[in-house]
């Protein structure tokens, strides 16, 4: 058995005991169409959490993934996010938003992939910070994101819903998982 099996596979009485191993929690696959995605239940039991996912939405352009905590529609975020395509590179800084976001949606000339860490999402005495990669291709070139998020709230994250902007639905092939890292 390679190592990578024998170091996911440790538990103790049904719970993961290895530190810096990514345990998955929850995967939603869209079949059809869907608005959002939304992990819910998430439990207590990590350090970190991390999505990974390939969207794919009926959009023309490249926009937000929106992500929100706990039902949170309040302008209780900040977004920094720096953008490269091909030749043109740009940045955005936004406080006061009512959404975070973990990523680039897939646009109708094809997907996109992103991760996106959750850093202490159940850390009560401290606001939620994310940070993700995203990249999709687009006419030939390639395009690049890198988006940090802050939700100015101390609550434990015990949900996260997931839309693409501003109201594009999840086509067929989209795939977003979440995981937990034991710290």
């Amino acid at each position: 058995m390679p190592i990578l099996g024998v170091i996911a596979s440790s538990t103790r009485q049904g719970q993961a005991t290895d530190t810096g191993v990514m345990f998955p929690i929850f995967t939603t696959t869209v079949t059809s169409t869907a608005a959002s995605i939304t992990f819910s239940n998430i439990p207590s039991t990590y350090t970190h959490l991390q999505l990974r996912g390939i969207t794919i939405t009926g959009a023309s352009l490249g926009s937000d993934l929106i992500m929100r905590y706990n039902s949170d529609t309040g302008n209780n975020y900040s977004l920094h996010g720096n953008f490269t395509g091909g030749t043109n590179a740009s940045s955005y800084n936004n406080i006061n938003y009512g959404y975070a976001s973990c990523g680039i949606q897939g646009q109708s000339a094809g997907p996109a992939s992103f991760i996106c860490d959750i850093l202490e999402y159940k850390n009560t005495s401290i606001y939620k910070t994310s940070r993700a990669i995203s990249a999709f291709q687009n006419n030939s070139q390639g395009n690049l994101y890198a988006i940090s998020s802050n939700w100015r709230n101390t609550n434990a994250i015990t949900t996260i819903s997931i839309q693409a902007y501003p109201s594009n639905n999840f086509l067929q092939g989209t795939v977003i998982s979440l995981y937990g890292l034991l710290g």
